[in-house]
């Protein structure tokens, strides 16, 4: 003989499912976006708080990030350190092969990430597929306009600075170029030297002299006349880091600010200036997954990497912040122009300008 459920128990059964499912529908209905447009109209403290309250729950982070893997560890245990009831996942790859994975895991609905910090051209890419999320961070009054996405789906976090190399032992004071110009003159035949791939540079470098010369076309028949000064070309930055300290080339039209400035620290015979006073950078993106189960965490660490706080953490691993009440000293004084993004189009211009006869 079958017996039945106490009522009382088949009530309470009723209600515990009912309950389940209401929870379940809100939880599904109200989305991550929506929640970070919640937070966004609290008040400064009140929304630290529900942040916080929100990832004490999620207790997870997942970054997804270029950033190098001691970097992003040290700013990583400064996060936990001030939050340790989350627990911080890092993935770290190639802009190329990050950017893939992205893709690949977002089409299948699986993206992992919470935050995601990358660079050119990925970044732009990512964001006209709908990976990233609106996000209003209160940080973002201390960053100038050009590290801010008008439509609100990133910042720039960090950036690169593009400079003039050079050797200080073979490249006297009064040599040193200080307009594109310069670069054509008949000294530097054969004494410069490029990165095989230096496509953000070339987009940057376009754009300034596009402006400064008033067309595209004459901008182009600029790189014309520079591939007949016969750069040398080599693969990797650090590669011709090293090369330019040795004195095997003179000048690097596209190297970096910040690492030469390391070698000058450590007493190698560099230095650097700026071409027509415009400093070309490529920018790094700092975006919430569209795909994040974890929305007050992942907006937590972007108010942090933003904050002085964060920015401190960057400066002290020798990463170059954006942020403009904490920007790196050496390079104050000088305009910037940030490289938007490039594509196939721009690549297949730069080898046909200046790898002419050369093997690609």
């Amino acid at each position: 003989m079958k017996t039945r459920p106490p009522r009382s128990l088949l009530s309470l059964a009723a209600i515990c499912c009912m309950e389940l499912f209401f929870w379940a529908q809100s939880s599904s209905a109200q989305s991550a976006q929506e929640i970070l447009a919640q937070i966004s109209r609290l008040a400064p403290q009140e929304r630290t708080q529900k942040l916080i309250e929100g990832a004490r729950k999620e207790g997870q982070m997942v970054w997804y990030t270029t950033t190098n893997i001691d970097q992003g560890a040290k700013i990583l245990k400064t996060y936990q350190a001030k939050y340790p009831f989350i627990q911080d996942k890092q993935y770290r790859a190639s802009n190329e092969k990050l950017g893939q994975r992205i893709i690949q895991e977002a089409r299948a609905g699986k993206l992992e990430a919470d935050v995601i910090a990358i660079g050119i051209p990925e970044g732009p890419i990512l964001k006209n597929r709908n990976i990233f999320l609106k996000y209003s961070s209160p940080e973002a009054n201390a960053y100038a306009d050009f590290a801010k996405d008008p439509d609100g789906y990133w910042m720039m976090w960090q950036m690169i600075p593009i400079v003039l190399g050079y050797n200080t032992k073979l490249v006297h004071q009064g040599e040193v170029p200080r307009t594109y110009e310069d670069l054509l003159k008949p000294r530097w035949k054969k004494n410069i030297a490029i990165d095989s791939q230096p496509y953000g540079w070339f987009v940057g470098a376009l754009k300034v002299l596009e402006k400064k010369l008033g067309s595209q076309e004459k901008a182009i028949a600029y790189f014309e006349k520079l591939a007949q000064q016969e750069p040398q070309y080599r693969s990797g930055h650090t590669l011709l880091n090293q090369l330019l300290a040795a004195g095997e080339f003179e000048l690097g039209p596209e190297l970096r600010a910040h690492t030469l400035e390391r070698l000058k620290q450590t007493g190698a015979p560099v230095d650097w200036a700026v071409l027509d006073n415009m400093i070309i950078i490529q920018p790094h993106y700092l975006a919430i997954s569209t795909q994040t189960a974890r929305p007050y965490s992942a907006a937590l660490f972007f108010d942090f990497i933003l904050s002085r706080e964060g920015t401190n953490v960057l400066r002290e691993v020798r990463m170059v912040p954006t942020r403009s009440d904490m920007s790196t000293e050496y390079l104050r004084g000088y305009n910037v122009t940030p490289v938007d993004s490039y594509g196939e189009r721009e690549v297949k211009l730069f080898r046909d300008l200046m790898l002419k006869g050369q093997s690609r």
